[in-house]
């Protein structure tokens, strides 16, 4: 079974509404991310997928969830890291509409009804977050 990797970024606004993407692959809303490449870490990778999912660069503060999954039909087994990012610029824009139809700020209540594989809700998974740090090759 092949191990993947996946990244996704939990960015809020000044309403406490949070960003997501309409996938076309898979007709679904999701937090933006995607697979980690070869050679990457994970907050390269997050950096990167939201960056071609929203047009916008973040900066990554925090650990909020880790979730596995084993998807029998690719082989695959994958984890799942979520990660409480903030917005440091950039512009909201589709940069790759074949993968990305859509970029909504949903309310809280909206993310937990699309997120349902979390035991707790998003806010009360953005209140406990903890430290990443990438500590580079040694």
């Amino acid at each position: 079974m092949k191990k993947v990797e996946v990244v996704y970024a939990c960015i809020t606004n000044e309403r406490n509404e949070i960003l997501f993407v309409y996938n076309c692959d898979n007709h679904h809303w999701s937090l933006p991310g995607g697979c980690v490449e070869g050679g990457e870490y994970l907050d390269q990778a997050i950096i990167r997928e939201v960056k071609e999912e929203t047009g916008y660069d973040i900066l990554v503060k925090g650990l909020i969830s880790v979730n596995e999954r084993e998807l029998i039909i690719n082989n695959e087994h994958c984890i799942f890291f979520t990660y409480n990012c903030v917005i440091t610029g950039g512009k909201q824009e589709i940069l790759h509409p074949e993968e990305i139809s859509k970029i909504e700020w949903k309310t809280i209540e909206e993310a937990d009804e699309l997120m349902p594989f979390h035991v707790k809700s998003i806010k009360e998974l953005m209140s406990t977050s903890i430290d990443y740090i990438n500590q580079g090759k040694s």
